[in-house]
C-alpha cells in the first residue's frame, strides 16, 4: 500500500507544482515599442505666452508684425536645432525600463509604460501623447505649461523616432 500511495503521490505533487508554474510569465511586456529607437526629428508645434502665440505676444510688446513673425520663426527654429538630437537613442526594454544614450552625455535610465490603448507613453513621470506607433516608427507629442516670471509659457513638441 505504501508503494502504491508513493507511486500516486509523487506524480500528483509534480503535477501540482507544474500547474502552479503555468501562470502568467514575468518576462515583461510585449509591445512594438520594445527595442532601440533613434530620434529622427523634433518639431516645435506650438509656443505661446499667456495664451497668445509668439507673433501676437511680441506685437503686443510693440514689435511690428513682420519683425514679430521673424522673431517667432527664429525661436522655433532655434529650439528645433538646439534640441541636439543627433545620435540620441532610446532603448525600451521588456521589463519596462529604458536606456537613453547621447554621445558626450551621461546615459539616462528609468521606467516607461504604455497605456492599454497605446495612446499614452509615460517615461518616468512625463506623459507623451502617442500619435503613431508601428514596428518601425514612433511619433510622440508633449504638451507642457510652465509659469515663469508672471507669465505662462506653453510649448508643444513632437518627437519622431525610427527603430534601429
Amino acid at each position: 500500500m505504501r508503494n502504491f500511495t508513493k507511486g500516486l503521490l509523487l506524480p500528483f505533487i509534480a503535477l501540482v507544482l507544474l500547474a502552479g508554474c503555468g501562470g502568467k510569465d514575468d518576462e515583461g511586456v510585449s509591445s512594438p515599442l520594445i527595442g532601440t529607437w533613434k530620434i529622427s526629428k523634433v518639431d516645435v508645434i506650438e509656443v505661446s505666452v499667456d495664451g497668445k502665440d509668439f507673433v501676437e505676444y511680441f506685437t503686443d510688446l510693440g514689435l511690428d508684425e513682420a519683425t514679430a513673425e521673424e522673431f517667432a520663426a527664429d525661436i522655433s527654429a532655434s529650439a528645433e536645432e538646439n534640441s541636439d538630437i543627433a545620435n540620441v537613442t532610446m532603448e525600451f526594454k521588456a521589463d519596462n525600463t529604458y536606456l537613453s544614450t547621447q554621445p558626450g552625455e551621461a546615459d539616462e535610465t528609468g521606467t516607461w509604460s504604455l497605456s492599454d490603448d497605446g495612446k499614452i507613453l509615460t517615461i518616468d513621470d512625463t506623459q507623451y501623447d502617442v500619435k503613431t506607433l508601428s514596428s518601425s516608427s514612433l511619433v510622440a507629442r508633449i504638451d507642457e505649461e510652465q509659469e515663469s516670471e508672471g507669465v505662462t509659457i506653453k510649448i508643444v513638441i513632437e518627437f519622431s523616432f525610427t527603430k534601429s
